[in-house]
């Protein structure tokens, strides 16, 4: 594809973005009062985690695949090594961004390499795994109430961890992006009533349910998911409010992509990805209608509309370079849980997908975007900020 034919298809995308999203209603971009921007401070999960759990992916990879890996550039979800969406932004604007912790699940054994970083810059507070404001979080992998796997601290623990460091100040620029993995948990909870209502129905009636009766209790379980991601996001703007009365003046919220327009949304394993749409459209509904009814001062805080970007680059992916939509560019083993935090680039690699081009695939493993998105990711959201003359 021509260059100038792909710049003009990507400014038409980033348009397109721009009118989606959304700032309390209001067309006109309002005019802050400090543009300088001395910190980025990031709230969420593993789509803006920076390397939570970096230590301890090394020591995975160099005990159950290779002892050259233990220090592998692994640990953030993506085709590393590379800059994820929040840290291209952040060099965009002349600045370094750190995740704020190395930590694992605290039954875990390699909850040995948790380790706080107090510098100034460490101001990512995302982890993957985390939800909106419950626990378990995905991948936590419970024992007695703790977690044996993922940290996957929820977003309004980060916020008490960052608000413990003091309020905001009004040259930093704060992100919040929550939600997709509260897709996830309630989609396996789905699954699991779908699952034993199922049997219990086929005993009762002494035979098998036919297709009716099933579509019947998948919708009853898409019903019951649906009212807890309601509240997902009612508590997502419940924490949003916390971080404006913190003293947030420019607060960037985000809706979440649609998890059905992934590789493990199309895989429809179990009949799935119903439930992933009915989910991702609830939370995003119910986010959308309360952060327009309850933040009109746009001048304060400002909603990229995620979900919407990730719906345009899905529907045509050539048209920004990424043709490869459906095929992961990671191939990690189930022994590691097929995420692409284990993945890397790089000499006796054994992650990465040989039949594809890293470059033009949208997707780094059944979920999450390649580096690739990112970097388109990180370009929209500036030059959103900048019309709205949030950033230099």
């Amino acid at each position: 594809m021509p260059m100038q034919t792909l710049t003009l298809r990507t400014s038409l995308v980033v348009g397109l973005i721009a009118m989606t999203a959304c700032g309390g209603g209001d067309p006109t971009p309002p005019q802050p009062t400090e543009r300088v921007t001395t910190r980025l401070v990031v709230i969420g999960d593993s789509l803006s985690d920076s390397g939570t759990y970096t230590r301890a992916v090394q020591q995975l990879l160099a005990s159950q695949v290779n002892p050259a890996f233990a220090t592998a550039p692994a640990g953030k979800y993506t085709d590393s090594p590379g800059l994820i969406w929040v840290e291209t932004l952040a060099q965009r604007l002349g600045l370094s961004l750190t995740n704020e912790r190395f930590e694992w699940g605290p039954l875990s054994p390699l909850s040995a390499t948790n380790q706080l970083r107090t510098q100034a810059d460490a101001t990512n507070y995302a982890q993957g795994g985390s939800r909106v404001a419950q626990y378990p979080g995905v991948g936590c992998q419970p024992i007695n109430g703790q977690c044996s796997f993922l940290a996957a601290v929820p977003s309004n623990v980060q916020i008490d961890r960052a608000l413990a460091k003091g309020n905001f100040t009004a040259t930093d620029l704060v992100f919040y992006w929550s939600g997709a993995n509260d897709v996830l948990f309630q989609r396996t909870a789905a699954l699991a009533t779908i699952s034993q209502r199922s049997a219990e129905a086929a005993v009762q009636a002494g035979r098998a349910l036919t297709q009716d009766e099933l579509n019947a209790i998948q919708q009853a379980a898409i019903a019951t998911g649906v009212i807890e991601m309601e509240k997902a996001a009612q508590d997502a703007i419940t924490q949003l409010k916390r971080l404006q009365a913190a003293g947030a003046q420019r607060l960037v919220a985000m809706t979440i992509p649609n998890v059905a327009s992934t590789p493990l949304g199309l895989a429809n394993v179990n009949n799935q990805r119903p439930l992933l749409q009915a989910f991702s459209d609830a939370f995003n509904a119910r986010f959308k209608r309360e952060f327009a009814a309850q933040f009109t001062d746009a001048s304060r805080v400002y909603l990229f509309d995620a979900g919407r970007y990730n719906d345009v680059f899905y529907a045509d992916p050539s048209a920004i370079g990424l043709p490869n939509r459906d095929v992961p560019v990671c191939a990690v083993p189930a022994s590691l849980g097929g995420s692409s935090l284990f993945c890397f680039k790089g000499s006796g690699s054994p992650f990465i997908n040989p039949a594809v081009q890293p470059a033009q695939s949208m997707f780094a493993d059944g979920v999450h975007p390649s580096l690739a998105v990112h970097d388109k990711l990180a370009q929209s959201v500036y030059d959103a900020l900048r019309d709205r003359d949030w950033v230099r």
